[in-house]
Order: C-alpha cells, then structure tokens, then sequence
C-alpha cells in the first residue's frame, strides 16, 4: 500500500494529472509493469472522456505501492510529449526525496490510508470532475440529512454490472465487495447494501459528492445527474 508520504506528495500533482496523463497510450506499459491487472485496463478502456478516465487510473494508483508509483513516472518521462515526459520527471524527483527521507528515518512502513486521508483526497478528486459537473453544496458532510433518498435512486437504476465497480471506486475493500456482490439477494440490495457499508466506514466524512464523482467516473450521469438535483 502507498505510503501516507508518498500519497501526500502525489496529491499535489492530482490536478495536473487528470488532466495531461495520457492515459490510453500507456495502458498497455502500466499492465506489463503490472502496476494494472487486464480487469483495471479494461474497464479504463471503456471510458471515452479522458479526464474522467484519469479520474479512475488515479483511484487505482492511489492503492499500489511506492515503487509502483515510481515506476508510473519513469513510464510518463518515456512519452513523446515534452510536457508529460518533464511532469513525469518533477514527481519522480519530490518522490523520491521523500522516500529517501523515509529511508533515512529507519524505513517508515507503508501504511493503510486513514479515514482523514481518505476524506482529503475524495475532495480533491471531487472538485476535478466538478468543474463540468458542479455539485450542490447542500450535498455534503455538513449536511444533517439522511442519505437514504439518494441511495434509493441509485439502487434502482445501476444496473448489476456496475456493483463492483461502485464499491471499488468507493474504496471498499475487494473482500467486502466479493461478499455484499455474492449474497442471493437482489441488485437494489446488493447496491443499496454497497452504500449503506460505504456510507458506515466513512461516518461522519460520508459525503453525497463523493457518490456522485464516482457514479460520473463510470459515466453514469444520467443517475448522477437525478442525485444531484435532489
């Protein structure tokens, strides 16, 4: 797992990054480092705007290692754009000052993100996919109002296939996904039983945004969308 220092640095880049990777081109180099499973390549293969495919590969990233996060750079410094290759070269280098540093305090141990963690990127994440697709900001945290009109909506209109997926981008551990998508119930309860778990690990960070950042990154916007303007 990614290392809280290691993370903290690579959020600085987060903006940049949705929006120069090219994230098509190197799929194919991120799977044969196998920084990517053929799952993860395929289902980033399926979303046709760049930036919300980003989105995803940067959700995905966030949950490897160091050295993958390293070796993501030397695969972004060995593209044809200028650009890319100097954003590549610029994080590599911040990355492994820090790791160095690490290193030298007696090799501080990579680390499960915590719930603060969390909350601080899913904001970040959700202002990317905000500026074409501005949230209320009534939908938040903040906000006393129960959660369970916006997962009714959601429950009864994502179909099956996105399940797992939801809970991924949700950051629900694979277990957790594998049980709720395994039980003999329906898909309104499956999905519905996907936020209610997603809705208890983030307690009071729970935030109705980061459903829909997330319902937009599988380009379910129409759902999003009717969230939204609740």
């Amino acid at each position: 797992m990614i290392s809280n220092k290691v993370r903290n640095v690579f959020r600085k880049y987060l903006r940049r990054l949705y929006k120069e990777t090219p994230s098509i081109e190197i799929i194919n180099e991120l799977v044969a480092e196998k920084i990517l499973s053929s799952y993860d390549a395929n289902r980033l293969r399926k979303i046709d705007v760049e930036s919300e495919r980003n989105f995803e590969l940067m959700e995905i990233l966030q949950k490897r290692r160091d050295k993958d996060i390293i070796q993501f750079c030397k695969i972004l410094r060995d593209c044809q754009v200028q650009t890319i290759q100097e954003l590549g070269k610029e994080l590599e280098m911040e990355l492994m000052k820090v790791m160095e540093a690490i290193d030298s305090n007696s090799g501080e141990a990579s680390s499960s993100v915590n719930e603060d963690r969390i909350g601080a990127d899913a904001v970040i994440s959700s202002r990317i996919v905000q500026q074409t697709h501005p949230i209320d900001s009534s939908k938040s945290d903040n906000n006393p109002e129960p959660f369970g009109k916006y997962f009714v909506v959601i429950a009864k209109e994502l179909r099956n296939e996105f399940v797992f997926r939801l809970g991924t981008i949700l950051r629900l551990e694979t277990v957790e996904i594998e049980d709720i998508s395994g039980r003999s119930c329906s898909r309104y309860e499956k999905i519905y039983k996907i936020l209610e778990f997603w809705k208890a690990k983030r307690s009071k960070y729970a935030d109705i945004a980061e459903v829909i950042t997330a319902l937009r990154s599988m380009n379910q916007n129409l759902i999003a969308d009717k969230v939204q303007n609740i």
